[in-house]
Order: structure tokens, then C-alpha cells, then sequence
């Protein structure tokens, strides 16, 4: 069985489609990615998953249940935690105190609430963990929002992270970062995968994704488009239609 299933989903906002009968797993233990042009459907399809938005027709299943109608929260506490393209921390805030913050839910969940934060070894120590996993402890007391952009993308996967989810939804994390911060950006998910984390990966850069993933879906204006293996699915000829245009490919 599939840790996540996409069962022909469908989502309508009034009279227009951005997502119809989108199929797609991800097996336990797997990096699948998720590419398209803009506008595609992809993001939509990751906040559908992650219970922002009820699909219009069919279905999200985790280990076999479904999760379409139970919202943000109850997706999250079944294990399922997300990125965001555009990362939101405490500005004000230290790196470390961004973590913390992100921690701290999980962390009071199995505490008395009369129980003192933050001061076991357990949470010191998955702190710790954390920062040096995203290659954030050396500017763990600085100000999150002194950060440039690869230390922004790597303290949303830290916040992310702090559940230990069973499934990870990055969305675009490679988005704004030069190519200097590629390398390290797909180090650093190889090992949260090497670490056990399934990972389902939205992103526009096409090279950098097929790099990564063992299976690709390919969505175009909101349909599943191709499915497959990176290198079957890079030269399949309507995939590179829908990123240079039917034009270009026929005149190739």
C-alpha cells in the first residue's frame, strides 16, 4: 500500500477547474516530484494534500484513510508537514528561537500543561539536531530575518522538520536560490530522505527535480500530463511541449 494516494481528484473554484482527476502515489520511503509550467496546478494540488483546500471530487488517502475533509490541523497531526514557496518566519526571532517555536506543539503535546518548556535534554537535543541537519548552527542567534534566501529555505525544511513527519511537502524550495545554493539544497533533502522522511517535491526547476526524485508526475493546466521515471518522463515529447510550446518542438 501507498504511504499517500491521490484518487482522481478534482478541485473547482465556482466555474473553473485547477485540478481535474489528478492520480498520482508515493510509496513509504520514496521522493516523488511534481513538475509543470506555471500555473499548472502544482502548488494547488500540495495544498490539497495538505488540507488547505477539499478537493471537489475524489480522494486523499494516508496509509489507506482518507484525509480530504480533515483540515490543516488534522492532516498535520497524522504526520504530514509542508514548505511554503515564500518562507514565513519570526523575523524578530532567532533562528534557533524559529525552531523552538516550531517545536514547541509537539513537544507540550505529551507534557502537563503546568510542565516548564524547554528544558529536557530530549528537546535540547533535537534542537541541536535540526540546526545542524539544515547547516544552521553556526547562525543559530542570529535574527531569522538577516537571513538570504538559501538559509530562509533551510530554516523552513528546520521548521518543517519538527514533527518528525512521516511525509514532507516541499514546495519550490529551490525558488530565488542561485546556483551555488543548488548542490547544497539537494544534499541537504537527500539526507532528510536517507534519514527515513518520505518526501513529495513541488518544483519549477525541471533539472534540479528530475536530479532528486524516483518517480515524476508531470501536471499541465491542472491534468496529470506524464508519469514515469525522470529520464523516460524528460524526453517524453509532451512534457517538453508543455515547457517550450508545440511550436519549438515541431520545429526541432
Amino acid at each position: 500500500m501507498a504511504l499517500l494516494e491521490v484518487d482522481h481528484v478534482s478541485l473547482r473554484f465556482g466555474g473553473l477547474y485547477a485540478l481535474t482527476e489528478v492520480d498520482l502515489s508515493v510509496e513509504d520511503g520514496a521522493l516523488v516530484a511534481v513538475i509543470g509550467p506555471n500555473g499548472a496546478g502544482k502548488t494547488t494540488l500540495f495544498n490539497v494534500i495538505a488540507g488547505r483546500f477539499k478537493p471537489t471530487a475524489g480522494d486523499v488517502r494516508l496509509n489507506g484513510r482518507s484525509i480530504r475533509s480533515l483540515g490543516l490541523r488534522g492532516v498535520n497531526v497524522l504526520g504530514v508537514a509542508r514548505t511554503f514557496q515564500i518562507a514565513r518566519p519570526f523575523g524578530s526571532l532567532s533562528v534557533a528561537q524559529n525552531v523552538q517555536a516550531a517545536l514547541a506543539p509537539h513537544r507540550d503535546a505529551h507534557r502537563s500543561s503546568l510542565a516548564p518548556r524547554w528544558c529536557d535534554a530530549d528537546a535540547r537535543r533535537r534542537l541541536a539536531e535540526l540546526l545542524e541537519l539544515t547547516e544552521l548552527a553556526s547562525v543559530a542567534d542570529r535574527r531569522s530575518g538577516e537571513l538570504n534566501i538559501g538559509g530562509l529555505r533551510r530554516l523552513e525544511i528546520a521548521r518543517a522538520l519538527a514533527g518528525d513527519p512521516t511525509l514532507l511537502l516541499l514546495d519550490e524550495p529551490a525558488a530565488g536560490i542561485g546556483a551555488d545554493g543548488i548542490r547544497p539544497l539537494a544534499e541537504l533533502i537527500r539526507a532528510i530522505r536517507k534519514h527515513g522522511t518520505t518526501i513529495l517535491l513541488v518544483e519549477h526547476y525541471v533539472g534540479f527535480a528530475l536530479s532528486l526524485a524516483d518517480k515524476v508526475v508531470v501536471l499541465d493546466e491542472g491534468r496529470k500530463l506524464a508519469e514515469g521515471d525522470p529520464e523516460v518522463v524528460r524526453r517524453d515529447p509532451r512534457v517538453i511541449a508543455a515547457y517550450l510550446g508545440t511550436d519549438t518542438v515541431e520545429a526541432q
